[in-house]
């Protein structure tokens, strides 16, 4: 009788029980130790339950907010483009240029979709977007885009529609799985470089421009192999002579590598056109910034240098290639010469440093070659048949 009490006693404590959510535990214990493990356990599992429905009310709050953004705030692709470029601007991590492209490809959005609420739009209208893009003529050379160009638009669109997301403006980058075109084909549509003929300097060497600045500019980069960049900057100062030698040069003391910094003697046959010249060229064109002033006076160059030709352009040449026709006139015209070090000496006129993938190359490598040195080989330069 005695063991009877004491087990009735006992009964309400030798079982523990717990009910949670998905689960109901009935815990048997004879010890303090097994009751301490048990008391554990069922805390931890109280705690998860809390921890889990905290988590649940977290992500619906979230899901609803999400949800009213996408419901009462249409985006389309004018008002991403206004957060997106006013975010890289504040951010200042993207230079003038890339930001003329980001417009450039928000442009091309915004006339395919119009108005369009980007929420409501699909993978394939992303892939409709690309295929309308191919069959779009170049204004520059009345062809279809080129598979690259098309490219780079559909990687800025995915990079805007990324930005998007993550901000919460749109439910999801429906770019991201849009394929690319294959690199292969895109190699296929670019043709190589070439330079102009023997024909072609010709006609630019006499074309008769109503404005004669133009004509001294194509002439200063047959015979200098200056870029465009770096005949736009020269201001009088840069023109000098050398006081022992007398050998006039034009001094470019600045540049985007250290190699671009230097001394370019003025071939002999338009030496009295740059001396009669007035620097800095293009002046008087009131623009709002440096950027702007480039890109017009690219502009002008490329359009009057066209004009020397009958159908008014020549495909996969530019102003560039004048430099490219200088370089390879200086290399044939100088390469018998006995000098040991004379690609090295070229290589020092055209700015070009030995780790610069276009670079002219030789064993042995030697600085500062005197003016003396670069006058007698650019002056080699001849565009005569």
């Amino acid at each position: 009788m005695r063991r009877r009490r004491l087990l009735d006693l006992l009964k309400d404590s030798e079982l523990i029980t717990y009910k949670g959510k998905d689960i109901e535990l009935l815990i048997e214990y004879e010890t303090a130790e097994e009751l301490r493990e048990a008391m554990q356990q069922i805390a931890q599992l109280k705690i998860q339950e809390q921890v889990d429905k905290y988590t649940q009310l977290k992500q619906h709050i979230q899901h609803e907010a999400t949800t009213e953004i996408f419901k009462h705030d249409k985006i389309t692709f004018d008002k991403l483009q206004e957060k997106y470029i006013a975010q890289v601007t504040y951010d200042s991590n993207v230079c003038a240029k890339t930001i003329e492209d980001y417009i450039t490809t928000f442009n091309k959005l915004i006339d395919y979709f119009k108005k369009k609420d980007i929420n409501g739009l699909s993978v394939q209208d992303i892939e409709a977007f690309k295929l309308h893009l191919s069959s779009q003529i170049s204004k520059k050379t009345g062809k279809p885009l080129a598979k690259g160009t098309v490219n780079r638009h559909i990687m800025f669109t995915n990079q805007f529609l990324k930005f998007a997301e993550q901000r919460k403006y749109i439910a999801k980058n429906i770019a991201e799985s849009v394929k690319l075109y294959n690199k292969k084909n895109v190699r296929k549509d670019k043709k190589p470089a070439e330079n102009y003929t023997q024909a072609e300097i010709s006609k630019i060497l006499t074309y008769e421009h109503k404005e004669p600045i133009y004509s001294q500019v194509f002439k200063l980069a047959l015979y200098t192999g200056m870029r465009q960049g770096e005949i736009r900057k020269i201001t009088p100062e840069d023109i000098k002579q050398d006081k022992e030698t007398g050998i006039y040069y034009i001094d470019i003391p600045e540049a985007k590598s250290e190699a671009g910094e230097r001394q370019v003697p003025i071939h002999r046959d338009i030496l009295d056109m740059v001396l009669s010249m007035s620097f800095p060229i293009f002046s008087k064109i009131p623009l709002e910034n440096e950027e702007q002033r480039r890109n017009s006076i690219g502009k002008k160059l490329r359009y009057h240098l066209y004009k020397s030709f009958e159908n008014g352009q020549i495909d996969n040449k530019n102003f560039h290639t004048l430099r490219a026709n200088f370089i390879d006139n200086i290399v044939e015209k100088n390469k018998n010469s006995s000098n040991k070090f004379i690609l090295h000496i070229i290589q020092e006129i055209v700015g070009h440093s030995k780790d610069d993938k276009k670079s002219l190359t030789l064993d042995i490598y030697k600085k500062g070659f005197t003016l003396q040195d670069k006058k007698e080989i650019i002056d080699n330069v001849s565009y005569e048949e």
